[in-house]
Order: structure tokens, then sequence, then C-alpha cells
């Protein structure tokens, strides 16, 4: 910061001197580093115009108090001010103008990984469950002349493998369904742990206002909420699972419990289920934290920052 601080100093005395130099023009490396380093901590764009709000305050404050009062020095100190709003001006645009691309690249990114689940799940559960299907239903052609009874576990056995495909599938399905905002996040996690599980308790607890959320923060915020429940329910065994979600003007906390059979979160190997749930949350500015122990249940925790602007109410 303080680097890039002198740079937009010496840009400024540089033009100063020589008003047909590139305001900027030697330091484009550093402007870019600094600014793919803001994106990578996640510091949005308006923290930039705030940091440049007293950044600007304090330099000009400065000039007031060390510069002679006279014609050519009015005209020096104003000249000054110009630049200095101009080079501040240029940066931000420049950290915008990142931040921007850097989310579209993680959608992107965000979005071949699904397509990647989902092709994992056709080929590793519909596939496999087709496979089994036909090699039991095969044998029971074989066994059924000399022991119909063995025939008749090897249909059953064709017959669960059905029915785990067909879930799948209908997991699937559910995923590709989701094209449009979640309008009512109370309402749509409602519906979800009805559709999730018949036979497990589940509570589901949401407090504050919703409307303090953008349609994206809603949007994440439910399918993070999802996978964690399909790894509760899918994983966990749980005999009831807890939900709850607190909303505040500047944050949201979710929480997820159930009281399953629980894992080591370190020996886990194939974590495409968490590492969704993480990318989505960094995606909104937010994290998650998955706290863990085989046989003590798991506790998934969720935060989102909530940015508000002027129109807001934000001082």
């Amino acid at each position: 910061m303080v680097e890039h601080y002198s740079t937009i100093l010496v840009d400024v005395a540089e033009e100063l001197r020589d008003p047909g130099v590139v305001m900027g023009g030697g330091n484009a490396d550093l402007s870019q580093e600094i600014a793919a380093s803001r994106v990578r901590s996640r510091i949005h764009p308006t923290e930039s115009l705030r940091a440049a709000g007293v950044l600007f305050d304090v330099t000009l404050d400065w000039l007031s108090r060390t510069m002679h009062r006279d014609a050519d020095s009015d005209h020096v100190f104003r000249e000054a001010v110009r630049l200095l709003n101009a080079s501040l001006t240029h940066r931000i645009r420049d950290a915008s103008a990142w931040y921007a691309s850097f989310l579209l690249h993680e959608v992107h990114r965000d979005q071949m990984e699904e397509r990647g689940r989902i092709a994992r799940e056709l080929h590793d559960r519909v596939s496999y469950g087709v496979l089994v299907t036909r090699q039991r239903l095969e044998a029971s052609r074989r066994m059924f002349d000399d022991d119909p009874a063995a025939a008749m576990e090897k249909v059953a056995e064709a017959q669960e493998a059905v029915e785990d495909a067909m879930e799948s599938i209908r997991k699937l399905i559910s995923d590709l369904r989701f094209s449009n905002s979640v309008d009512n996040l109370e309402k749509a996690l409602t519906t979800l742990l009805a559709e999730m599980s018949s036979e497990v308790r589940h509570q589901l607890i949401v407090s504050g206002d919703e409307n303090w959320l953008t349609c994206e923060v809603r949007d994440e915020v439910y399918l993070i909420i999802r996978e964690a429940l399909r790894n509760a329910f899918g994983h966990s065994a749980p005999a009831e699972v807890v939900v709850r979600i607190d909303i505040a003007p500047h944050e949201l906390r979710a929480s997820i419990v159930d009281d399953g059979r629980g894992f080591d979160p370190l020996a886990v190997k194939d974590g495409a289920g968490l590492a969704i749930m993480e990318e989505r949350a960094k995606l909104v500015g937010g994290s998650v934290a998955i706290t863990s122990r085989p046989r003590t249940g798991t506790l998934v925790e969720l935060l989102v920052p909530i940015l508000r602007n002027a129109d807001d109410g934000e001082e």
C-alpha cells in the first residue's frame, strides 16, 4: 500500500514537471499487481474508493499546510489536486475492471466444475447403476431354471440398483432445473428439506430481513446450504438436521448442524462437495468453515458480508 501511495505521488510530481508525461505509464505492472492482489483478497472496489478518499483528503491537507500561497503556488496547487484526482480515478477504474474480470473467471470456473460434477455423477452413479442392473438380470436369467429363489434375489438386487440410479437422476434434474433466482430463501429451503428427507427430523430457523440480500447472495447461499444438506443426508446418516440463518444489515451467518456419524475433514480424499461450497462462498466474498469428527456429527458455518450502497442507507 505504501509503495502504491508513493507511485501515485511520483506520478503527480512527474506530470507537474512535464505535462506531456503519461500518468502512471511507468507503473502499469505495479498497478496490475496490486489490483490483482486486492481481488485475490476479495477487497471490493468500494473499499478502494474509500481508501482513495482518505488518501485524497490527507494529501490535500498536507499540500494546504506546506505550500506558500501566491498566484504561482495556487496554480500549482490546483494542478496537483487535478492530477491527484486523475491518478486515483485511473487506479480505481483498473481495480474495478480487474475485480469484474476475476469474478467472471470465478463464475466460469464454477460452472465448469459443476458440469464436471454432473458428468461424474452420470458416470459413477447412473452408468454404474445401469451396469449393475444388467449384470443382475443376466445372472437371474442364467439361474432361473436351477435355482428360482436365488434368481429372484438377483432381480431384487437389480431393482435396488435401478432405484439408486433413478435417485441420482432426480438429483441431477434438480440441479439443472435451478436456473431462476431464489425469490424467498426460507420458502426455497423449506421445500428443499421436505424433498430431501421425510424420515430425518429437520428444523429451519430464519431471522432477519431477506431484503438486505442481493439476488446473487440469495442464490449462492441457497446452493451452499443445499450442498451441505446433501452431504448430511447422503453421507452422515443423521437423526436430526438443524439449519439456522441469521441475516443482519452487514452480514449473513448460517449454520447447518447434523448429529450423524461425522468424519475427519483432513482425511477426505474426494472433497468435491466441500470445495464447491468454498468456491461458491468466495464468489460473494464469504467463507465456509466445517467442523467434524467421527461419531460427533458435523457443523457447517457460512459467513457472507453484505455490501450496501448509498441508496440503501449506508453512511
